[in-house]
Formats: structure tokens, sequence, C-alpha cells
């Protein structure tokens, strides 16, 4: 891989290639395809440009699925995803979680210290980031000031369900309801992420 200002460059992979294979409904609104992801050959009984329907089995063979129970990636979830693969894809995040597994483990350190749910999208001292991107999409000198921050995600204008309240078919607007700023300067949802299902724009 070569690296320059601002770019890289991918100049040789051994072996290099290998089979895979997408399965996509489209694009999001940047135009970025939304897709899961596999290795090898494609699902048996299956053919490219063949309209498939993924269940749980599906799931489980992606990617996709892999990182997340890896504890490599972190779900987001659409209004337009089947219950079932978000419920599978929740339980496996949960299980990441608090295994400690990927990018979970100071997460559940802070569990048994301080007792909350779910930690951290940036951490001034140059931690790695942990949650949703859109917290981390803005300077860090917004981080430093609390009252702004959450501006910035109340503007955002987000709109979601949080499965866990009182009232999970309602909707919510702005990330300011579920993130907080504590006094150092770390940034914390409330909920646990996969408790979040953002409204299709």
């Amino acid at each position: 891989m070569e690296r320059g200002p601002g770019s890289e460059r991918v100049v040789a992979a051994s072996p290099e290639s290998v089979p895979g294979w997408i399965l996509t409904g489209g694009v999001d609104v940047h135009g970025r395809c939304v897709a899961l992801a596999g290795r090898g050959a494609l699902p048996e009984g299956t053919k490219s440009g063949q309209e498939v329907t993924v269940g749980v089995p599906l799931l489980r063979a992606t990617v996709n699925h892999r990182l997340v129970a890896e504890g490599l990636a972190y779900p987001t979830f659409y209004s337009n995803l089947y219950e079932d693969l978000r419920r599978e894809l929740s339980d496996v995040a949960r299980q990441a979680r608090e295994t400690g597994r990927g990018l979970w483990p100071d997460e559940r350190e802070h569990h048994r210290r301080e007792g909350h749910r779910t930690l951290l999208a940036h951490r001034r001292r140059g931690d790695r980031p942990q949650a949703l991107p859109a917290a981390l999409r803005l300077p860090r000198a917004r981080l430093a000031l609390p009252r702004a921050f959450r501006a910035f995600l109340a503007g955002a204008a987000d709109t979601y369900r949080i499965l866990s309240s009182d009232t999970p078919r309602a909707k919510v607007r702005g990330l300011h309801h579920v993130v907080e700023v504590t006094g150092d300067h770390t940034v914390r949802m409330t909920v646990p992420i996969e408790d979040l299902v953002f409204t299709e724009a």
C-alpha cells in the first residue's frame, strides 16, 4: 500500500483476488452502496442479479454479522431493516460488549467502575473513538464545550425510536436526547447503540 497526503492506494495484494458476493437493495442518500457482503461462492440456490430474501441464516454468513459479533463494528439500525435481522445483530452486539471483544474492552471496564450502560463517542486524550459516527464528525474543540456539542447533535435532527423506552414506537428527534458530556470531556451514550432504530431519510 502506498500512502500520500490524505490518500492511500493499494498497489499489490496476495492473493490478487478472492471470490465474494454482495447483497444490496440500493444506495444511501450519499450514493454509497448499502450491502451485506460475504466470502466465497454465491449462496446456494442463488445467481448474480437474482432477488434474494435475506433471513437470519444468510445474515450469519456475512462479514457484516462477523464484524458485529467480534466487536469490530457497531450496528446502526434503520427502520426498513427486517426485525428478525435487527434482533440477531442486536444479540451479537450485546454479547460482544458484555464479553469485552474488539472495540468494547474500555467500556466493560467503565461499567465496573461507574455503572454506565454505553461508553464512548470520543475522549479528549485521543483514545479510540467508539459509538455513533454522527457524534464524531466534528472538531475536537466542540467536544470541550458540552452545550455546543449538544446543540450540534440537536441541529442534525436525526429521527429515531428508542426500543428500550417506555414508548418504543414514539419517534425522537435529535441525538442530544441519548448523548451526554461529562466533566472530563467524555462523550457518553445513555442507551445502548442497538436500542436505536433510525427513520429512513
